[in-house]
């Protein structure tokens, strides 16, 4: 059973489907069920978002027995509570981008075209444990700025690029004046560890209108709803069109709701987000 499952279903097929009912669902709260054999995993998602108490899975095979997991899907609430952004330094531009399927190729393209001295950036990108790092490593012997995979306490600075580890996910602190990020475990938001969601929100918080949100190819809608508390606290945002996306989901879902500003071709991402702080810059009050 996954690790995060709060109940099962279990039943055996007298045909080809089976009718379901669980007394833990709850309207409320959105689920999604799995499927696997009785003798356990591996498990496939069936149905997503779930908010009844019955539940109809088809397509089985006759006299098989099978579990079926019920795992709650979690908002960014489960790591980081809501709260006020932060409106200080609003000279100070951070980047924080999100991206899924498709991903690593796109943050190539937009990080090795990034100037040394480009604003800091914050990236989750959906990649299993263990393979942030050697991501990271790649990007750093190709671009002009460091990459580095993050860790508690890395300074967030102009010309550093920090990519959340796998399983960890990535919150942007504010100390006084001082930006940092912070690695944690926890539930899963969104089906994912590192969560878009949680990064977005946790930036939305510490740098209020002085960020961008960019929202990458992806599938499902991880980074939607943060991205449109980033635009809420006065962030500019930006989401890759659909003709360059390899799954037009994430960026799909977060247009829908409302969270993007800027629907662009990701070889004019970079350009836009150097051309928005530029003009964050120009427009900022004088300090004396």
């Amino acid at each position: 059973m996954p690790p995060d499952a709060p109940g099962a279903l279990s039943a055996t097929a007298g045909d080809t489907q089976i009718g379901l009912t669980w007394t833990g669902a709850s309207g409320a709260t959105l689920y999604n069920i799995h499927r696997g054999t009785a003798s356990g995993g591996p498990y496939t998602t069936i149905q997503s978002d779930w908010s009844g108490t019955s539940f109809t899975d088809s397509g089985l095979t006759n006299g098989t027995t099978y579990s079926l997991p019920v795992t709650r899907r979690l908002s960014a609430d489960a790591v980081l509570p809501a709260a006020a952004s932060s409106q200080a330094n609003p000279s100070a531009t951070v980047i924080a981008i999100g991206a899924s399927t498709g991903g690593t190729e796109a943050l190539r393209i937009i990080i090795e075209s990034l100037p040394p001295h480009a604003p800091p950036v914050l990236v989750v990108q959906h990649m299993p444990e263990g393979f942030t790092a050697a991501f990271a490593k790649r990007l750093d012997a190709t671009a002009a700025v460091e990459v580095k995979e993050a860790v508690t306490g890395d300074a967030v600075l102009p010309g550093r690029v920090l990519i959340a580890p796998g399983n960890q996910h990535l919150l942007l602190r504010r100390h006084g004046g001082r930006l940092s990020v912070q690695t944690i475990g926890g539930e899963l938001v969104s089906r994912h560890r590192p969560s878009v969601d949680v990064l977005f929100r946790s930036v939305a918080q510490a740098a209020g209108a002085s960020a961008i949100g960019v929202i990458l190819t992806g599938m499902g809608d991880d980074g939607a709803a943060g991205l449109v508390e980033m635009r809420e606290a006065g962030a500019q945002t930006i989401a890759q069109d659909e003709a360059t996306c390899v799954i037009f989901g994430m960026p799909k879902e977060a247009i829908a709701r409302g969270a993007v500003e800027h629907v662009l071709p990701l070889t004019q991402i970079p350009h836009t987000i150097l051309r928005l702080t530029q003009r964050r810059k120009e427009c900022a009050p004088a300090v004396f």
